[in-house]
């Protein structure tokens, strides 16, 4: 790590405005461009081949070139999972590509896209999930995908094992003809509850309520990764979806403005600025200094279960789940990591997993070596309106937030409008990308070296 990690190797004035870091796959968006590397098996790169991309010489840099999504098409986020990709194009239509075998890419069919000549550009059609929907945010996994919309409505296709399509049963919806448009149905989670962001596990879903700042999880809870004390899954039943579904159980007066999910696990940053996690801790992903799972049984959530300890005076900005890892930026710009490390996920420069003892985490625990390089996040504590909701959490924080200190004079070359969406990367421009925080009206910016930021 540090100065002996290399950079990659990207085409000229190509800088990543977004990262999606997919299974075994990246993507980022460039001045609306979208360039993908990695594992290629189900054509989730989206270049009409499965080649993979990234292992050989030749390939990255001037090589690399962007993926072809029609004539004109601007793209504005995107998600990769497991083996298949989706991008918002224009701030107003979905495509997707890579393995459809469950509906995940909701076409009304089984098929792979994106591995074939003809399979992509203007070939490859707009997902159709409801009149009047535009999707603001999407994530996608090996099973299924979920949209959230400008009006806060919320759909999932894919495989419904375990509930995880949030509609109160089991069925597979995306993968058969007339299971999409208007036929698909929304994920509802009680009378004037609506989803302001979400986060995607291997098969749970996490949303943030908006009016609430309370989370939610669907699908499968085999590890107490809803955080609400029991094992109890939720969404496949009329009884354990809408209304009847069950909040996590954070702590007193406590808000979340971020939840990330990663396989069977969830960490939810807090309106305190400290992070508590929950679900299998296996590989000391929860950060508490053992093994022991937490969410699955009594007197383990709420103001039972503490906050992760990333050391004195460290607050936290941001959280991120890989598969059994945990990622968080931190106050002072700061990047620490803890969980399974196999495969130095944790940039340790080891391949010790940390945060299943005591002496690994807190003061113990060390900040990712970036080589001087450090993950720069603003916040907007001065709303330009007020929210609706009666929630009102504490804004008292243990630090000051680095404000900018130039103001811009020129538009950034990526127009970043507010969408509640959760995306991120580490790079030559870093940026924490348009996280809008459960009505509470924070925001993230678009963050140069300089702490120039732009909205």
């Amino acid at each position: 790590m540090g100065s002996y990690l290399s950079p990659i190797s990207l085409p000229p004035s190509v800088l990543p405005e977004l990262v999606s870091a997919g299974y075994d796959q990246v993507c980022i968006i460039s001045s609306f461009s979208l360039y993908c590397w990695g594992n290629n098996d189900a054509g989730q790169l989206g270049i009409e081949s499965t080649n993979v991309i990234g292992d050989g010489v030749n390939e990255m840099g001037v090589n690399l070139m962007p993926t072809d999504l029609g004539v004109g098409a601007e793209v504005t986020f995107v998600d990769s999972g497991d083996d298949s990709t989706c991008a918002i194009l224009d701030w107003q239509n979905m495509k997707c590509w890579g393995n459809g075998y469950y509906g995940q890419l909701g076409y009304g069919d089984s098929s792979i896209r994106g591995s074939g000549a003809g399979e992509m550009g203007d070939y490859l059609p707009v997902v159709d999930f409801g009149s009047g929907q535009v999707p603001v945010e999407v994530h996608t996994s090996h099973y299924r995908t979920c949209v959230l919309s400008t009006f806060q409505d919320f759909k999932c296709f894919g495989a419904g094992y375990w509930g995880m399509l949030g509609t109160g049963d089991y069925y597979w919806r995306g993968n058969s003809a007339n299971e999409m448009g208007d036929n698909l149905p929304f994920t509802y989670f009680g009378s004037g509850q609506y989803a302001s962001s979400f986060s995607m596990g291997e098969i749970h879903t996490c949303v943030i309520i908006q009016s609430t700042a309370k989370v939610k999880c669907f699908g499968s809870n085999l590890y107490g990764e809803f955080g609400v004390g029991s094992k109890l899954d939720q969404g496949g039943k009329a009884t354990t979806s809408g209304k009847y579904m069950k909040a996590s159980m954070l702590g007193s007066n406590l808000g979340a403005m971020q939840v990330s999910a990663g396989q069977y696990f969830t960490c939810v940053l807090l309106d305190s600025y400290m992070i508590k996690c929950f679900g299998l801790n296996d590989k000391g992903q929860l950060g508490y200094g053992d093994i022991e799972n937490r969410g699955d049984d009594a007197n383990e959530m709420g103001d039972y279960l503490p906050y992760v300890s990333l050391g004195s005076g460290k607050t936290v900005t941001s959280v991120h789940l890989g598969k059994e890892h945990v990622c968080a930026t931190l106050n002072d710009n700061s990047f620490k990591c803890f969980g399974n490390n196999e495969f130095g996920q944790l940039g340790s420069g080891d391949p010790k997993s940390r945060g299943n003892t005591t002496s690994q985490m807190g003061d113990y625990l060390m900040a990712v070596n970036l080589d001087g390089d450090m993950v720069q996040e603003c916040f907007d504590f001065n709303p330009t309106s007020s929210p609706t909701n009666t929630y009102s959490p504490s804004l008292t924080t243990t630090f000051e937030p680095t404000q900018p200190t130039i103001a811009p004079t020129m538009r950034p070359t990526f127009d970043l409008p507010y969408v509640p969406i959760n995306g991120s990367a580490i790079g030559t421009t870093q940026v924490e990308v348009a996280y809008g925080v459960t009505g509470f009206n924070y925001y993230y910016y678009l963050c140069d070296l300089n702490d120039l930021c732009f909205k």
